[in-house]
């Protein structure tokens, strides 16, 4: 049986149908493909530039022949010497504002000494009935109260009962010459004294024992 059949129409090429893909980059000459990422920079890890490294050497130091290393050289000299000098003057203020503040609180312990005197006698009072006992243990708290705030500021009480008379310390008042005690030794505070910190703020008014028959009284009495 003959096969009459025809080249179907859908099996027919079409040369229009054919598009030609032509491949670039394989000649003989191209090197081989790399897996390298194209954006990848090279880094040149030897060394830098000889001109570069001349130039900083040149900034770097001051060339030879130049005076830029001895003007550095007094520049700093006298920069220390303006920080020494403002150190002191810095030492200086602050020596002048503790004197300062020693002075005024000196005076104005001075005119407080009278107050104090008067505490003093207050509470030597013996008190005679309930109220007035009361009263003696309110002036006791109050007294208490001002000495140790003045104490904080450098006010120091004297003691000069039973200690040799001093005439650096103590101004004798009277003398005393059936006391019993040694001669030139202090029987009696008639004014207490005080010292502010480390001077002597007011001496105490005190009484002496002499020996008796001695018409002699201690140096820094006031007696004729």
């Amino acid at each position: 049986m003959k096969n009459d059949r025809k080249p179907s129409a859908d099996l027919e090429l079409d040369s229009e149908d054919i598009e030609i893909i032509e491949v670039v980059g394989l000649e003989d000459d191209a090197p081989p493909p790399s897996d390298r990422d194209p954006d990848e920079v090279d880094i040149d890890f030897g060394e830098s530039d000889p001109v570069a490294q001349r130039t900083e050497k040149t900034l770097a130091a001051p060339p030879s022949g130049s005076t830029a290393g001895v003007a550095d050289d007094a520049m700093r000299e006298r920069l220390l010497r303006l920080q020494a000098d403002f150190e002191n003057f810095k030492k200086r203020i602050d020596r002048e504002k503790e004197d300062y503040h020693r002075l005024a609180t000196a005076s104005l312990l001075v005119k407080l000494l009278p107050v104090i005197d008067n505490f003093d006698r207050a509470l030597a009072a013996t008190p005679r009935s309930e109220g007035e006992a009361a009263i003696h243990r309110g002036v006791t708290l109050i007294h208490r109260q001002l000495m140790e705030e003045l104490k904080r500021e450098g006010l120091v009480p004297m003691d000069a009962v039973g200690e040799p008379f001093d005439p650096s310390h103590h101004e004798a008042i009277a003398t005393d010459s059936s006391s019993g005690l040694p001669p030139n030794t202090v029987v009696e505070e008639l004014q207490r004294g005080y010292f502010f910190r480390d001077r002597l703020l007011r001496p105490a008014a005190v009484r002496v024992s002499m020996e008796p028959g001695s018409d002699t009284p201690p140096d820094g009495s006031k007696e004729s």
